[in-house]
């Protein structure tokens, strides 16, 4: 069952489901799903740092970042097309195949329901695309739309 989600809202899913108290089955499918999620991670991280690189101040090809995360553009044009593309980079959404683990999508979408936690801010607005979209992939109410592979 395919699971889709806009790719900036997989880092906050994975944090989120990572700091729920689980147990038992439930817990294995939050680590199963978190799995699968992660590999997303890795590939929008990716995409994110060619993205830095392609508009970066850089050193034999490689940008130069500060330690503390922060980088200089290479020029002001570069700031808009930076912004513009980050932008449809964290719009885009993930297709997820979990097939590998048939059912935890219900149980991690029960766990979310079932449970007594309190979101805000960003965990809240997590929450709900979360289980928005498990609920949609439930009833196959998500049609792909324009899904890509992060």
């Amino acid at each position: 069952m395919p699971f889709i989600i806009e790719n900036r809202y997989i880092q906050p899913a994975i944090t989120l489901l990572d700091n729920l108290p689980l147990s038992g089955a439930f817990s294995r499918a939050r680590t199963r799903f978190i799995t699968q999620l992660a590999t997303h991670l890795t590939a929008l991280q990716e995409a994110e740092y060619a993205l830095v690189a392609e508009h970066a101040t850089t050193n034999t090809g490689e940008p130069i970042i500060e330690a503390d995360g922060t980088f200089t553009f290479a020029s002001p044009e570069n700031v808009n097309a930076f912004c513009a593309e980050h932008a449809t980079l964290l719009a885009e959404r993930a297709l997820i195949e979990t097939e590998a683990y048939e059912g935890h999508h219900d149980l991690v979408r029960q766990a979310l329901e079932n449970t007594d936690a309190v979101f805000t801010g960003v965990e809240a607005v997590a929450y709900d695309a979360l289980l928005t979209t498990l609920e949609n992939t439930a009833v196959g109410g998500e049609d792909g739309g324009s899904a890509h592979q992060a």
